[in-house]
């Protein structure tokens, strides 16, 4: 099981926000936005039922959720709404017996494209679920998390989620039955919203310069932004520590 870990948590509102909301700044940085995945197959939940939470456990920041693939216990997926679309370990596909369907490109890098025909995680079921293969080892290698893959927006977005910080809970909804927050929780949480192949991304800016951000539950960090748009405006940052995908911190003047 993934560590669990409640260090750094804070009660009060806006540090309760920067632990767990991640954002990356994409505006006016070449990178191309995200990339369209391919269709998953059908989200399933019980009948009769209108949310589901999953199994779940914390490691640091991240959500990881148990998955079966064709009913192989394949280990932990990280829930990480900044991927287009779900991956799978390369070491667990003969395991799994996934069916080879094609190529992808993702992120500018070829892979392969499988197929389960069930993916499940609890009760519920994805049928028909396509998964992009790459060796996920440098994960596990520099977090010592035992993860195996990664769900992606391509499921998320598929119906309403919550994922609840506080309660360290992951509930998939109904879309029919699903009622979103109102009155006072819905103030609290209201931000201008939109939708990208899936992927959460709100309106905000950094030092007043506006931006549109990606919600991303799978960053290792509170913020990050890309090199081009950091160089761009290079009044607001400064360069300090380096990170994965050309990141630079953010250092106020």
């Amino acid at each position: 099981m993934p560590r669990n870990s409640r260090a750094g948590r804070d009660t009060g509102a806006a540090r309760y926000v920067s632990a767990v909301v991640f954002l990356a700044a994409l505006a006016g940085c070449g990178h191309g936005g995200p990339e369209p995945s391919p269709v998953v197959g059908h989200v399933r939940l019980p009948d009769g039922v209108d949310h589901v939470d999953l199994p779940s456990a914390r490691a640091g920041n991240w959500f990881c959720v148990p998955v079966r693939l064709n009913g192989a216990e394949v280990g932990w997926f990280v829930v990480d709404t900044g991927a287009n679309m779900t991956v799978v370990d390369s070491s667990v596909v003969s395991k799994a017996k996934l069916r080879h369907v094609g190529r992808i490109s993702v992120n500018l890098r070829p892979g392969r494209l499988m197929e389960a025909r069930e993916l499940s995680v609890g009760s519920v079921r994805v049928e028909g679920a396509l998964l992009y293969e790459c060796d996920l080892s440098f994960i596990r290698n520099e977090t010592g998390i035992p993860c195996t893959g990664i769900i992606g927006a391509d499921i998320l977005g598929a119906q309403p989620v919550t994922l609840d910080y506080r309660a360290d809970t992951v509930t998939f909804h109904s879309p029919a039955a699903f009622a979103p927050p109102s009155g006072e929780a819905a103030r609290q949480l209201e931000l201008p919203w939109v939708h990208q192949t899936g992927n959460p991304i709100i309106s905000g800016s950094i030092d007043g310069v506006p931006v549109p951000l990606l919600v991303d539950t799978g960053s290792y960090l509170g913020l990050y932004v890309f090199s081009p748009f950091a160089s761009l405006y290079s009044r607001v940052f400064e360069y300090g520590s380096s990170f994965p995908s050309s990141g630079v911190q953010y250092t106020h003047h």
